[in-house]
């Protein structure tokens, strides 16, 4: 036996492992539609301006301003109202599942339950879990989606004033 023969076998295990990376690299960058809800409803609780991206153009069509924006601007208000700043309106998600309601090649319907609790900071959430401590709240969301641009996108209105007042545990 020869010594080059000697390292062949670890060459050939780089070699797999590298590839099998690329493959569930590339696996995990095909977006599907549950993964996308779960993606918006965290951007959705966390009051996160990036989710404007994952709204859909029907949504961005009627509004003479972002629908996300105006949102992040109706809670803001709610919570000055309440005595505080829009941090105190944030949650975090303890838990979160989606199922697939239905799915065609151009739309979805994704039914997405978990548990939140309140996030005025992060540290404060990471305490209030290993203590037991404040309220969590129920999510419960119904999404449809649709493929616009190669890319799945929330098509329902979770920005109305109406699904706003029950997502925080006040009345706006």
């Amino acid at each position: 036996m020869g010594s080059g023969n000697k390292f062949l076998p670890w060459v050939a295990l780089i070699v797999l492992f590298v590839g099998f990376q690329a493959v569930f690299i590339l696996a995990d960058c095909r977006r599907t539609a549950p993964q996308t809800a779960k993606e918006f409803i965290k951007a959705y609780y966390a009051l996160d301006p990036s989710m404007s991206h994952m709204v859909c153009n029907d949504l961005k069509e009627d509004e003479t301003e972002d629908p996300v924006v105006r949102f992040i601007e109706n809670v803001s208000n709610e919570a000055e109202t309440l005595g505080h700043n829009l941090n105190y309106m944030r949650s975090q998600l303890l838990s979160l599942h989606a199922k697939t309601v239905s799915e065609s090649e151009d739309s979805a319907v994704i039914h997405v339950t978990g548990t939140r609790k309140r996030c005025v900071h992060p540290v404060f959430t990471f305490v209030a879990r290993l203590f037991f401590l404040g309220d969590t709240f129920p999510v419960d969301k119904t999404l449809t989606l649709v493929r616009e641009d190669g890319r799945w996108r929330v098509c329902n209105d979770v920005f109305n004033p109406v699904d706003a007042r029950n997502i925080y545990g006040h009345s706006i």
